[in-house]
């Protein structure tokens, strides 16, 4: 029911030309009113399925001919100086470890791809010629899968 409540409201606020990611937070607000217990306990299940959904959402986009250099170097090269960054920052400002600042640095990085993808569909709807999807749905999974691979 959570699925289809979520869905709901993402039809809703697209129709309302709203963003449709925030219908479904507004779901999931709802929702951990009635079933807080419950939610916290699969909230964990939940977030590393939603995770999947994206990367396979865009894996199944790629095609192995988009697969070329410039690709693996904007998917490599940014996300590797963002987990730099991350890291010394919260080495040198929070007081962290080296570890848990590479960890924190991998897992900010990481988060940005569940916004990025579903945006980038809505670009393609309305730009269909336009080749910027088709670089992101490229680059996202092959960025994702690194940084979890590091």
């Amino acid at each position: 029911y959570l699925f289809l409540a979520g869905y709901f409201f993402r039809t809703l606020f697209v129709n309302l030309r709203l963003p449709g990611s925030v219908g479904v937070i507004v779901s999931g607000f709802i929702y951990s009113f009635f079933f807080q217990e419950d939610l916290f306990w699969a909230r964990d299940k939940l977030q590393s399925l939603a995770f999947f959904l994206v990367l396979l959402t865009a894996g199944l986009e790629i095609k192995f001919q988009d697969l070329k250099l410039h690709v693996f170097l904007l998917a490599m090269a940014p996300s590797s100086l963002e987990v730099l960054a991350i890291s010394v920052y919260s080495m040198f400002i929070l007081e962290f470890s080296l570890m848990e600042g590479l960890v924190l640095g991998s897992v900010l990085v990481a988060l940005g791809d569940g916004l990025v993808i579903p945006k980038m569909k809505e670009f393609g709807e309305a730009f269909p010629d336009h080749p910027m999807p088709r670089l992101v749905f490229t680059w996202a999974p092959v960025e994702a899968s690194f940084i979890l691979a590091v």
